[in-house]
């Protein structure tokens, strides 16, 4: 179990606007709190995914405080169904864990393009995605 803290502000021009954090992964379960609010659901992903903290986010130049729970232990099951990874054997995948890729802060306008990756956004509408086209 590992616990990561970061403290942070926004700019003065963000007033306004969306406010998203977006993980490229983590390993293996995650909670979230934003000073000191959990995000409602637990983070089972090595793929990428983010969620709105618009609601939850101070104005600057309050400072927030972002704080994130990682379960990497062996036993670690999955929320929804009480079963284990695949990938938890020592011979599978090394117990390497917590916020092992990148994660922004995005701000937006209150219209804005997202990607069709970060689903658990939970926005609904037209996606923009490129489409790889094959020409002979």
């Amino acid at each position: 179990m590992a616990w990561y803290r970061k403290r942070f502000r926004l700019s003065p021009d963000s007033t306004g606007k969306k406010v998203f954090l977006e993980f490229e992964g983590i390993r293996q379960g995650g909670a979230f709190y934003l000073n000191g609010k959990n995000d409602r659901s637990p983070r089972e992903r090595r793929d990428a995914f983010g969620f709105d903290i618009t609601d939850n986010v101070k104005p600057a130049p309050q400072e927030n405080l972002l704080a994130v729970r990682i379960d990497n232990s062996w036993s670690y099951r999955e929320v929804a169904t009480n079963s284990t990874f695949q990938w938890n054997d020592q011979n599978f995948y090394a117990n390497y864990g917590g916020i092992n890729k990148m994660f922004t802060c995005t701000v937006t306008d209150r219209l804005y393009q997202t990607l069709p990756l970060y689903s658990s956004l939970g926005t609904t509408g037209v996606y923009v995605y490129a489409r790889l086209r094959h020409t002979s």
